[in-house]
C-alpha cells in the first residue's frame, strides 16, 4: 500500500499549526512571569501576616524563628530572581511552579506542626487560609496540573497539620478538605479563561498588524487553517481609465480622487 504524501499547502498547514501552539505556550509563559511576581509579593504578604500573628500571640520558639526567617529570604529572593526574568520559556514555565509550590506548602506545614509539637493547638481557620492563598497562585500558572498539584499539596498539608493536632476526624476537616476541592475547580476555571482571554488578546494585536480585521478575526476563529490554500473559480475585471495621465495632470489631487470614486 503506498502511503499518501501529504501536499505543500497541507505541510505548510500543519507547521503554521506547529507554531501557533509554541508561540501561543510562549504568550502563556510570559504571562506566567508576569502572574508569578504578583503571586511573589502576596507570597510576602502572608509571611509578614504569620510574623504579625506569632508575635501577638508571643510565640518565639527559636527554630519557629529560623522558618520564618528562610521563608521570608525565600519570598525575596523570589521577588528579584523574577524581575530579572524576561521572554517566556514553556517548558520552564512548567516545572518552575511546581518548586515554589513545594517550597510554600513544605514550610506552612512544617510550620503548623511546630505549634501543635510545641502544646499549641492547632488553629483549622489559620491554616486553612494560608494554604488557600498559595493555591490562589495557580490562576496566573500555565498549566492546570499547577491547580491539580495545589489542590493535592493543599489536602496533605492540612491532613498532616490536623492528624498531628487530633482533628483529622472532626467534621471541620471534612468540611475545610471538601472546600479546597471546590476552591481548585474555581481556580481551574479561572485559570483556562484568564489563558485564553490573555492569548487571545495577544494574538489579535500580533495579527491585526500584518492582516486586514476580518481575516485576523477569521484566523482567531479557526485557527491557521483559515490561511489553507484553497482553489475557487473567480472572475477577474481589469479597467483602465482612457487618457488617465494626461487627464490627472491638469487636475488636483481632490478632483482626481473624486472623479475615481465616481468611477
Amino acid at each position: 500500500m503506498t502511503a499518501r504524501t501529504p501536499s505543500p499547502g497541507t505541510r505548510g498547514t500543519e507547521l503554521a499549526a506547529l507554531e501557533a501552539r509554541y508561540n501561543e505556550q510562549r504568550v502563556l509563559a510570559e504571562g506566567a512571569i508576569l502572574g508569578e511576581r504578583r503571586a511573589a509579593l502576596a507570597r510576602l504578604a502572608m509571611i509578614a501576616m504569620f510574623g504579625v500573628v506569632t508575635n501577638l500571640e508571643g510565640k518565639s520558639e527559636a527554630v519557629r524563628t529560623v522558618i520564618g526567617l528562610v521563608y521570608t529570604v525565600f519570598a525575596v529572593v523570589t521577588i528579584l530572581v523574577l524581575r530579572r526574568l524576561k521572554g517566556g520559556d514553556p517548558r520552564r514555565a512548567l516545572w518552575r511552579p511546581l518548586i515554589l509550590m513545594v517550597v510554600d506548602f513544605s514550610l506552612i506545614t512544617t510550620m503548623a506542626l511546630l505549634d501543635v509539637t510545641h502544646g499549641e493547638p492547632f488553629s483549622p481557620g489559620q491554616h486553612a487560609i494560608a494554604t488557600a492563598i498559595v493555591m490562589s497562585f495557580a490562576v496566573a500558572r500555565t498549566s492546570l496540573v499547577h491547580v491539580i498539584g495545589s489542590v493535592v499539596l493543599a489536602l496533605i498539608s492540612y491532613a498532616l497539620a490536623s492528624g498531628q493536632g487530633g482533628q483529622l476526624r472532626s467534621h471541620v476537616t471534612v468540611f475545610v478538605m471538601g472546600g479546597y476541592v471546590v476552591l481548585g475547580f474555581m481556580i481551574g476555571i479561572t485559570n483556562r479563561a484568564v489563558h485564553h482571554m490573555f492569548t487571545g488578546l495577544r494574538q489579535r494585536d500580533n495579527l491585526t498588524r500584518f492582516l486586514p480585521r476580518q481575516v485576523a478575526e477569521r484566523v482567531i476563529k479557526h485557527g491557521p487553517k483559515a490561511l489553507a490554500p484553497i482553489e475557487r473559480e473567480i472572475t477577474v475585471l481589469f479597467s483602465d481609465i482612457r487618457g488617465f495621465t494626461g487627464m490627472s495632470e491638469g487636475m488636483g489631487p481632490t478632483e482626481v480622487l473624486t472623479m475615481l470614486d465616481d468611477y
